[in-house]
């Protein structure tokens, strides 16, 4: 066998590695990250909050079920007080038989994409706060220290499949505790003001991880 293929392969040995293309690693700065995909993805601190826990008090991998209610569709809420979102976490829904009813209403039982963010929390977010989630990679939420008690209420819902599928529609929840959430947006505007995500997303690089996520620019 020959081996002059290997006179010049001296210099290609000696050549520096490319470097790999480094994923960029942004904190989540509230407690819950949306993503303009659908996915809804926790802080670690959130997550440990809404787990569900067996009888030894360890975490199951389950999470506790959420409810997003924009006060713009519940005709219950007072006309004269400024249009909020709330969050609800509740206990998932069982049947008569115990076993857990997955049929039952509520927009989020996993992290995970889920069809209610895309079509439904997506769209109402641009509409209350005035930005546009397909423009970025995601933007997070954080939960304010508010708890607004209500003992049985019927909330609005979107149903979700089926003949009926896109209307409106309501399910009661009894012992509520609301908490109204916002985005975490750079305001630079008087008023609605517009988002620096590029600042934004420059500050979060350099924060310890506390939750991932893939370059917002090749995430998809």
């Amino acid at each position: 066998m020959e081996f002059d293929f290997l006179q010049d392969v001296a210099q290609d040995l000696t050549a520096p590695d490319k470097a790999p293309r480094a994923k960029v690693v942004y904190a989540i700065e509230g407690d819950f990250r949306i993503k303009r995909n659908g996915e809804i993805v926790f802080h670690d601190d959130f997550r440990k909050k809404i787990a569900i826990l067996d009888k030894k008090g360890k975490a199951t991998g389950d999470i506790k079920w959420i409810d997003f209610i924009f006060t713009s569709d519940w005709s219950q809420y007072p006309k004269d007080k400024p249009n909020v979102c709330f969050i609800n976490v509740i206990e998932p829904i069982t049947s008569d038989s115990g076993k857990v009813d997955q049929g039952a209403k509520a927009d989020v039982k996993k992290e995970t994409k889920v069809t209610y963010i895309k079509d439904v929390f997506i769209p109402k977010a641009a509409e209350l706060w005035g930005f546009d989630l397909e423009q970025f990679g995601f933007i997070d939420f954080k939960i304010a220290d508010v708890v607004v008690p209500v003992t049985k209420a019927s909330i609005p819902k979107i149903v979700s499949s089926g003949a009926n599928k896109g209307q409106p529609t309501y399910a009661t929840r009894e012992n509520l505790e609301l908490s109204p959430i916002s985005p975490i947006l750079e305001e630079t505007g008087p008023e609605q003001g517009t988002l620096d995500f590029e600042e934004k997303s420059e500050k979060a690089e350099a924060k310890p991880e506390t939750g991932d996520d893939d370059d917002i620019r090749s995430e998809m």
